[in-house]
């Protein structure tokens, strides 16, 4: 609700904030995205950079099959009993693959507890664009006068 707040009193384009359906969550859940550490070992995400026993490769080997690289490839979102009778799981398509994992609890999305405030809102923001929108038809039809 405050994020919310924030934009429309900043005038900031909160419809760049309407959730959309994904395909994947992040890299870490596409087939070919990697992350290279600065000691050329290869990591399907971010958070396990610098971790012994994370790396699925490295730079003079390149990828090598280990559990790692398909823990996040693999999910399915539909057949996690949390996730499968969620509303918004076609635009989280279960969340952060790397809290799925480790962190369970947190791995939601911001925007689906805050969905509600952002759709109460939306009037507002489209009141603003309408008055925009007016305005500049009444600048352009002053300059077509002059």
């Amino acid at each position: 609700q405050h994020e919310f707040s924030f934009m429309l009193r900043n005038g900031l384009n909160m419809l760049s904030r309407i959730p959309a359906q994904l395909a994947n969550y992040c890299g870490a859940d596409y087939d070919n995205s990697f992350v290279i550490g600065s000691d050329g070992r290869i990591y399907k995400c971010w958070n396990d950079i610098g971790i012994d026993g994370r790396e699925v490769g490295n730079i003079t080997d390149g990828i090598v099959e280990c559990k790692h690289l398909y823990d996040f490839m693999f999910y399915d979102a539909t057949e996690d009993e949390e996730c499968k009778g969620c509303n918004f799981l076609p635009v989280c398509m279960g969340g952060c693959p790397y809290l799925r994992i480790h962190n369970p609890a947190v791995r939601c999305t911001a925007m689906r507890h805050g969905l509600a405030s952002f759709m109460d809102v939306i009037p507002a923001i489209l009141e603003k664009q309408a008055d925009e929108a007016k305005a500049a038809e009444e600048a352009a039809k002053a300059q077509e006068s002059n």
